[in-house]
């Protein structure tokens, strides 16, 4: 437990799964340029990413302390290789800017040091997390890894 913080980490359960994919895909439409693709279609092609991508990774979960069944943020990450892959993270808005996001990295993924970390989508930049994250952890964007991942080619 984070005694600075009043939250636990704790590891993904099944009951998490409708809070994390609703989540995850509202936050991920509100950036550009998917805010503009209507939010049907959005969901309809976007959802078989995130069931992919979270069958294959960890997921941690930042609960609050006195009740684990109410999520304040999420971790989805993966090591392969040399890599740590950061797939998604994400913070409820009213928790946002305590420090739950670092948190969450620097329990769930202690080789930060070791290797190379790459993320697979850009946060929003009103969170300000690219300054702080990025730079500490040597963090590089490369939302690639998913096209890969989905077995998709660019031609």
């Amino acid at each position: 437990m984070n005694e600075e913080l009043p939250i636990i980490i704790r590891n993904y359960l099944p009951q998490d799964n409708n809070f994390i994919m609703n989540s995850w895909l509202l936050s991920s439409r509100e950036s550009f340029p998917q805010r503009h693709i209507t939010k049907y279609n959005y969901n309809l092609n976007y959802t078989p990413v995130i069931k992919t991508l979270m069958a294959d990774s960890i997921i941690r979960v930042a609960v609050d302390k006195d009740n684990d069944n109410w999520i304040i943020g999420y971790l989805v990450y993966e090591n392969i290789d040399a890599f740590n892959i950061i797939h998604f993270i994400y913070v409820k808005r009213e928790s946002r800017n305590w420090g739950v996001a670092k948190y969450l990295i620097k329990d769930s993924i202690p080789s930060f040091s070791n290797k190379e970390t790459l993320i697979t989508a850009m946060p929003q930049k009103k969170h300000n997390i690219e300054q702080d994250i990025f730079s500490k952890y040597n963090i590089v964007l490369d939302p690639f890894i998913i096209n890969r991942r989905m077995g998709w080619t660019i031609k």
